[in-house]
């Protein structure tokens, strides 16, 4: 029964995702990168605060790790501000091709990081697996200017590369963190660098030095 209900949650949020990555395309163009990182951020916040304080989880909050929880924050903030970005030059489909290989570089990763064997087999599949992206976004290394893999397309690729990392990041840490202090550590980073992004916010400080 727990299985079932925790199926059907990771089903809502991806849909949730969705939803949100979708209202992010019409709006990043007119309402700008920096304000939809921010709102997200503290949207989120203001969610998740008044859940943790009913089920008295606040506590849960403080990191074990600070400078691990702030470090990956800071990767998650680069990550959703990369796939935003992209958003706003690819189809929605495009970008989510790209983000089919984040189980490939997870694989790559934890081979690397964690020492977990993958075999020649494995190795063989990643490869695959990225060809078959490859040849979905119809990349031909004699013609990049003529396919769908521009400047949109890298930053969505990239932003799927610092998602794993961020993911690959808790298995290295050994799961010392709650979940709580991490998903608190993501928001505050990305607001964070929202604010470095708002418009005038390097006058300020270039007047101020």
């Amino acid at each position: 029964m727990r299985d079932r209900a925790g199926i059907l949650a990771y089903v809502a949020a991806l849909g949730v995702a969705a939803v949100m990555d979708a209202l992010v395309k019409l709006v990043v163009a007119r309402v700008g990168l920096a304000e939809i990182l921010l709102w997200r951020s503290l949207g989120a916040l203001l969610l998740l605060l008044p859940v943790l304080w009913l089920t008295g989880r606040l506590g849960r909050l403080r990191p074990v790790k600070p400078g691990f929880v702030a470090l990956r924050g800071l990767v998650l903030a680069g990550a959703t501000a990369l796939f935003f970005y992209g958003l706003g030059g690819l189809t929605l489909p495009v970008a989510y091709t790209i983000t089919f290989t984040m189980p490939l570089m997870m694989a790559a990763m934890a081979a690397i990081a964690l020492r977990e064997p993958i075999g020649v087999r494995g190795i063989f599949a990643i490869l695959l697996g990225f060809a078959g992206v490859l040849v979905a976004l119809e990349v031909r290394p004699w013609a990049l200017g003529d396919t769908a893999f521009g400047w949109h397309a890298a930053a969505a690729l990239a932003a799927t590369f610092l998602y794993a990392l961020a993911l690959v990041a808790i298995r290295v840490a050994d799961q010392a963190e709650s979940t709580e202090a991490l998903v608190l550590g993501g928001m505050i980073a990305t607001a964070l660098l929202a604010l470095g992004l708002l418009p005038g916010a390097g006058a300020g400080r270039a007047e101020g030095a």
